[in-house]
């Protein structure tokens, strides 16, 4: 607790030292994928298809004076409202002269403002309607990145009998992009663990992938060939990324519809290989989407010629790094068909969504109470209607969704601009136990749109030019059984997230989270009782900019964890951040120290981390020691850039990491070491 103290002291100290200096935000979209990882709990997630779209605009800044409704749904800070304000705003009074004019557009704070800065401008824009293709060539942008990463530390599987190939993780991509019109991008990625060039990959790099992408010319609103992400409506049906749910935005829980997206990941599983392309006319469009590729599955019975007969699971993870997992990959066949009809204006949407799933095997999942309703068949359709209505300061939206054997599932939301700075948010969610869907991503407390039920409430307030209040309330209930929840369940979450900034170069965030649910209890009763789980997280967050070339950041988190038994753990994580950035400098860097303690993994906490472009870190922190990373980026002459990245994790308890498992490491520290080099020409 003495650490605590001091950190909260100097945290103090520098804001009182930076009171005649300017504010800067902590990016939104890194709060957001932190929201994230805690609320999936999976560290290693890929969350590139979120942030690619962003990083384009940051490159290439969307004209305010000259943008679609669409493209505006795609920058992530913008409710409808606002989206609607703003053109009627251009409409009403011309083209925006001026960012700073964003202030007299209703809806608008300085917050939004500062979100959407680094990814819009006012200028006149420079797309043509036409263009020829040696413009195309000429002024297109072409990228080249390779990226290198290993454990320092020996591993158990690299050092007996278990991981097949190296330690070493390696990335390489080329992309082009012509003005956001025209791009095309080859990927390629081997984890570690799987073999390169030789053995069971002689081909090189165990994935890859590529697409070809062009938007906006006549009828054709976007084609995506080779590999493309789907999304439509609030993700009851189409929806092959990841996507936000509950965060500390409280009252974006609206999801936008992005429609086919060329595919920035290297995720071996949840993506679109194949043809899709979304054709316009006025305000009505018709996109059609058809994919087809092999995916990985756990046989349990093959035919005569060797092809799968039955298959107990589709696997997720994308890793081939050992004989078992070897034998599941690309062990059957998928086959994805499907369309979506929408009308869009600006106070007014609404879609059809139909998708076909086959599988060349039978997927016959191993029976269990609680998965009884699951999806188990070779065949699977789904349909869904979704729509949006913006009512003066009411938005409206929602979506119902229907699976082939008659399971349904739908959502339906409100948003309400109450008055400037405040704004209110009420949504239902009821997802059958029966719905069946191998790719939904809505809004929800558990995995994927069944089996639940819940009242989210949410409210953002502006109580002042230095104070925001965002807070959000959500009930749920699971009426059938869940994966280790032997009962019907319920449980509710609540958030308090306060921004204060007090200066224009300084800021802070005091959020308060709890989570109420059931777990089996330990127990070795064929079913156990279900008993509740309490988890609350305490965290104070403050950030500013010291100098014009130093930017700190400070946190402090606690969490109170009572496991089903009764158990209490008690846990903290306390870090320092120093970013340096001088505009046309050499180089820039950001350096962490951090220090944690808590009993176990239930406790675990989670931070955000710099990283290099395309790669997130988040990873869990839990048991007791320190953690510290440094990122370099150099600036190298001819368009090229550099970035390496050391991390270590220290254990002040443990001589042992990941024990028992092909991960393990017998010592307390491990470390990893990234690069990537990226040339732009």
């Amino acid at each position: 607790m003495r650490v605590l103290l001091i950190l909260v002291f100097i945290s103090l100290a520098n804001i009182t030292l930076a009171q005649d200096t300017i504010p800067d935000n902590i990016p939104a979209l890194e709060q957001k994928i932190e929201s994230i990882a805690e609320f999936i709990d999976n560290e290693d997630a890929d969350y590139s298809q979120l942030a690619e779209q962003l990083n384009y605009f940051k490159q290439h800044p969307l004209q305010l004076n000259h943008s679609t409704i669409t493209e505006l749904e795609q920058l992530l800070f913008l409710s409808d409202f606002q989206i609607a304000s703003l053109l009627s705003h251009i409409a009403d009074n011309g083209k925006l002269l001026s960012i700073l004019e964003l202030q007299s557009v209703r809806g608008f704070d300085i917050e939004t403002i500062r979100n959407i800065a680094p990814f819009v401008t006012v200028g006149i824009s420079n797309e043509s309607t036409s263009f020829t293709f040696n413009e195309m060539l000429r002024q297109g942008r072409s990228y080249v990145i390779t990226r290198y990463s290993r454990i320092v530390e020996d591993q158990k599987g690299f050092t007996s009998p278990g991981y097949l190939g190296s330690p070493t993780k390696l990335y390489a991509s080329y992309s082009f992009n012509y003005n956001n019109k025209v791009s095309w991008a080859i990927r390629a990625e081997k984890d570690a663990g799987e073999e390169f060039f030789k053995g069971t990959q002689k081909r090189g790099f165990d994935f890859y992938s590529a697409n070809f992408y062009f938007r906006n010319k006549g009828f054709i609103r976007s084609l995506a060939i080779g590999d493309y992400a789907i999304g439509f409506g609030q993700g009851m049906v189409g929806w092959s990324a990841l996507s936000f749910s509950k965060t500390s935005d409280a009252t974006s829980i609206k999801k936008y519809t992005m429609g086919i997206r060329p595919s920035a990941s290297v995720e071996e599983n949840a993506f679109m290989r194949g043809l899709g392309i979304t054709l316009g006319w006025k305000m009505l469009e018709l996109t059609l989407f058809v994919s087809r590729h092999r995916v990985d599955a756990n046989v349990t019975d093959t035919l005569p010629d060797g092809e799968a007969r039955t298959v107990s699971s589709l696997q997720q993870s994308g890793l081939h790094t050992t004989g078992a997992e070897i034998a599941d990959r690309h062990s059957i066949r998928q086959l994805i068909a499907g369309a979506n009809i929408s009308y869009k204006k600006k106070q007014f949407s609404a879609g059809i969504t139909g998708m076909h799933t086959s599988l060349s095997a039978s997927l016959q999942r191993e029976l269990r109470l609680y998965n009884r309703s699951v999806f188990s068949a070779k065949e699977l359709s789904n349909a869904a209607v979704d729509f949006h209505f913006l009512f003066r300061n009411i938005d409206f939206f929602g979506e119902a969704a229907i699976s082939d054997n008659k399971g349904y599932a739908f959502i339906n939301g409100v948003i309400v601009s109450m008055a400037p700075g405040v704004t209110l948010v009420a949504s239902y969610r009821n997802y059958r136990e029966n719905y069946q869907s191998l790719s939904a991503s809505p809004f929800a407390e558990g995995n994927g749109a069944a089996n639940e039920q819940g009242i989210y409430l949410a409210t953002a307030l502006k109580l002042s030019p230095l104070v925001s209040i965002n807070a959000y309330c959500d009930q749920f209930y699971f009426p059938w059984l869940k994966y280790q929840v032997d009962g019907p369940s319920r449980g509710n979450e609540y958030m308090v997230h306060t921004d204060y900034s007090p200066t224009k170069k300084t800021g802070m965030y005091f959020r308060y989270r709890q989570i109420n649910k059931n777990k089996n209890a330990s127990s070795e009763a064929i079913i156990d009782q279900v008993m509740p789980t309490l988890q609350r997280n305490y965290r104070y967050h403050v950030f500013f900019q010291a100098t014009k070339e130093i930017k700190l950041q400070n946190r402090v988190e606690l969490i109170n964890y009572q496991g089903p038994g009764g158990e209490k753990e008690n846990g903290y994580l306390v870090y320092q951040d120093v970013a340096y950035r001088k505009p046309g400098s050499w180089l820039s860097f950001s350096i962490r120290y951090a220090l944690f303690d808590t009993k176990s993994f239930y406790s675990r906490l989670y931070a955000y981390e710099a990283d290099m472009p395309g790669v997130f870190s988040i990873p869990s922190y839990f048991y007791k020691g320190s953690r510290a990373f440094m990122l370099l980026h150099f600036f190298l002459p001819r368009k090229t850039e550099l970035w390496i990245r050391v991390s270590q994790t220290f254990y002040s308890n443990r001589n042992v990491i990941s024990e028992g498992t092909l991960n393990e490491i017998d010592g307390n520290t491990k470390t990893e070491f990234k690069a990537q080099l990226r040339i732009q020409f």
